[in-house]
């Protein structure tokens, strides 16, 4: 089996890239319509696309490689949720995911202690609820015919992406949609989250009758390195895109580079 040790520095080193590029363009001073909700929304992953890159980039350093598939997993998700969402009807599921916080209010209220609580944020959460979170009713709470309940006295989904039915738009569907390679990728660092024993099997190995477990498969650390600088790229190229923001040279250069460097890697383990 190939040592992935240098493919994991040389990675490592064009996500550092990236993430400077990335820190450039949130730190700059961007302007959009109010009304895009779908800048908002990509922003909004975008930045959490960085943090979520910086926490696997700690996790590699301290050779927790199969953890940070874990991470990946989720940029993955932020991925293909943003391209689907941008292939499909961007500034209205920008929208959703907006109006989707009075709903995480409303349930946030309903677990507090009332008395934590002042009157005047509570009927601005129902002023709020009122208004907005009906498009997020149960289907059971939309057969309710009773019109004199207000959207607050029903029941909420536990989702922001759904369709006009109510119903929760799942990733498989996404992914079948936008990439089904990247929805085998998925499946398979889903394993380890799932305590899969394909997953943590590959890490157990028997020596004269010993068995040792060693969850630092370099593999892992491997993948979930690229899937960090292709979920980071993704979103960086969705936010320059949308906002014309100029920064594309910049993260097209690295792009460029990183694939001509993984072109080299392959060919060296060919060779071998």
């Amino acid at each position: 089996m190939k040592d992935r040790t240098v493919d994991i520095e040389i990675i490592s080193s064009h996500i550092n890239n990236l993430l400077i590029v990335a820190k450039e363009v949130i730190s700059s001073e961007i302007k959009f319509d109010p009304n895009d909700h779908f800048a908002f929304m990509s922003l909004s992953f975008l930045t959490k696309q960085i943090e979520h890159c910086r926490s696997i980039m700690i996790l590699i350093s301290g050779k927790q490689y199969s953890d940070s598939m874990i991470i990946a997993r989720t940029m993955l998700e932020g991925l293909i949720i943003i391209a689907w969402c941008h292939k499909n009807n961007p500034n209205h599921y920008g929208d959703l995911w907006s109006r989707y916080a009075v709903v995480a209010d409303y349930k946030l209220y309903l677990k507090k202690n009332k008395s934590e609580i002042s009157p005047e944020i509570a009927n601005d959460i129902f002023a709020r609820l009122d208004y907005y979170g009906s498009i997020f009713l149960t289907k059971k709470a939309r057969k309710i015919k009773d019109t004199s309940l207000s959207p607050s006295q029903y029941s909420f989904t536990n989702k922001w992406l759904i369709d006009e039915q109510g119903n929760e738009i799942k990733i498989s569907r996404m992914f079948e949609e936008i990439d089904g390679h990247l929805q085998n990728v998925y499946r398979d660092i889903s394993g380890w989250i799932h305590w899969d024993i394909s997953s943590i099997g590959q890490n157990i190995k028997h020596n004269a009758g010993i068995v040792q477990i060693a969850a630092n498969n370099l593999n892992d650390g491997a993948l979930a390195l690229a899937i960090a600088f292709q979920s980071l790229f993704g979103l960086l190229e969705m936010v320059d895109f949308n906002l014309g923001l100029g920064f594309k040279p910049k993260f097209e250069t690295i792009r460029l580079v990183y694939l001509q460097d993984i072109s080299n890697l392959k060919s060296n383990t060919a060779e071998e």
